[in-house]
């Protein structure tokens, strides 16, 4: 016999024993009129194999659904006129429904294309363990507290897309807790706390969440390499729009608008890059801290339009070297636009338009820290452009003009830092100025034209002047008032 040959007919004998050890799935229908399908979802549940198809057709199935354990890969599907409602049934024909809409045990269960309304606690419970869960274009509608909830320590590999949670008057659509987590696509209106989830390597993108209550944060995410990409975030007026605590998180091209808080990233290694953020209503519009671990943490391409009462635009926390911040737009922000309270970063090539100058704020300032580098930032309007309020310090090639009242100052603490190849043009104020106090300041090949003052040293008298272009001048270091500079308001 051939080889060919002895293959086939292994195939032809064993054939019929391996199809009849794999049975296929059955697909069980379930109509609350009868006829040949089951009544309700329960028994359809109960009557299914582990693996089976459970079926809805349109109807209101008034009831609370267990999928107990033993049940893995069972499949509940219909259209979105198929409608699970654990309310009351109205016309008392049921007792009154107690609980979950559907609780869920059994690992890889998929709940697709229904609509769950009513749910106490929750619209989805799954059970403390279970695994690989997916929800798929489910309409929740008005569930108590949460459209899907875990019940305990964790649920991995848990898919939650491309839903609607509606009528979310308590608390928000999710509280999860798992790895491997990903929701997205998904449209949420509503809730005091709409979207929580904890758990490593989440992908949360491409949702819409908007017009939450005044409790709690739009989006609170709690986890190592999380990504969130790509959302649409509108309308939260109690809290952050994004509030995400872990390390490695990724943070890109998401959209969020009219919020108290912006996007707030608090961990090592976090990438926040390309976000737009329009009406901060108080709080900062994104705040990083990247602790001790920040040497390839990066706030890049963001552009962030308007703060309102006291809103700052970045607010950057490193207590390590090597965070980046670079080409960020900020325009009309009421209070400081970039704020460094940070060791060894570099922000460069960031604009800032139109901003500090109500609240008279500098636009970047360095308030804590040592070791940063400002360099090639352009600033328009504000009221003071630069300031430098640590030691040791390169302001390297920033433009500052038309400010209200200062371009570059160097305050008491900004002992050590170099300034060098800066312009200030028309402000209304000094153009460099450096307070009584500051020593060890080298001053080289900057230019300023146009200001109230060019230059105001009212320091300790140690300055390093070399090939500096300024028209006018004051120095008054001998009296000992304190901020002898003269200013143009």
């Amino acid at each position: 016999m051939t080889r060919h040959a002895s293959t086939l007919a292994t195939v032809t004998l064993f054939g019929p024993l391996l199809a009849a050890s794999v049975a296929p799935a059955a697909t069980i229908c379930v109509s609350a009129q009868g006829g040949s399908c089951q009544t309700t979802i329960q028994a359809a549940v109960d009557a299914a194999q582990a693996g089976d198809v459970i079926r809805l057709k349109p109807g209101l199935y008034f009831e609370n659904v267990t999928i107990p354990s033993g049940k893995d890969g069972l499949e509940i599907s219909g259209p979105r006129t198929a409608i699970l409602d654990a309310g009351d049934d109205r016309d008392g024909a049921t007792p009154e429904n107690m609980g979950p809409a559907l609780s869920v045990a059994s690992n890889g269960v998929a709940i697709r294309s229904i609509t769950i309304r009513n749910g106490e606690g929750a619209g989805v419970l799954l059970a403390d363990g279970v695994t690989g869960t997916r929800v798929d274009r489910v309409r929740f509608s008005h569930n108590g507290d949460y459209g899907v909830l875990s019940a305990g320590v964790g649920n991995d590999d848990t898919t939650v897309l491309r839903n609607a949670f509606i009528g979310l008057d308590n608390t928000g659509a999710t509280d999860l807790l798992g790895d491997r987590i990903t929701f997205a696509s998904n449209v949420v209106l509503g809730g005091d706390r709409p979207v929580t989830i904890e758990g490593d390597d989440l992908v949360f993108e491409r949702n819409r969440v908007e017009l939450n209550g005044n409790d709690g944060d739009c989006i609170d995410l709690r986890g190592d390499r999380v990504e969130v990409v790509s959302n649409h975030i509108l309308g939260c007026g109690g809290g952050w729009g994004l509030d995400l605590v872990g390390n490695d998180a990724l943070v890109t091209r998401n959209r969020v608008e009219y919020v108290q808080d912006g996007i707030g990233v608090f961990g090592t290694q976090p990438t926040v890059t390309d976000n737009r953020l329009l009406s901060i209503e108080d709080g900062p519009g994104i705040e990083v801290n990247c602790n001790t671990g920040c040497g390839t943490a990066r706030v890049a391409g963001n552009r962030l339009v308007m703060g309102m009462d006291d809103a700052e635009g970045l607010v950057l926390r490193a207590g390590a070297p090597g965070l980046l911040v670079e080409r960020n737009l900020v325009d009309r922000f009421t209070d400081h636009a970039i704020e460094l309270l940070t060791t060894g970063a570099t922000a460069r090539n960031n604009r800032v338009v139109d901003s500090s100058a109500t609240e008279f704020d500098s636009c970047i300032r360095v308030q804590s820290g040592v070791g940063n580098t400002l360099e090639r930032n352009r600033l328009d309007g504000c009221s003071d452009g630069i300031e430098v309020n640590s030691a040791d310090n390169v302001v390297r090639d920033n433009t500052a003009v038309w400010g209200s009242k200062d371009g570059i100052d160097l305050t008491g603490n900004a002992d050590g830092t170099t300034v060098t190849g800066n312009r200030a043009y028309f402000n209304s104020g000094v153009g460099f100025e450096l307070t009584e106090g500051v020593t060890g300041v080298v001053m080289e090949r900057n230019r300023a034209r146009g200001n109230h003052t060019d230059l105001c040293d009212d320091s300790s008298g140690t300055t390093t002047f070399v090939d500096n272009d300024f028209e006018t001048t004051y120095v008054n270091v001998t009296d000992g008032a304190v901020n002898d500079c003269p200013v143009g308001f």
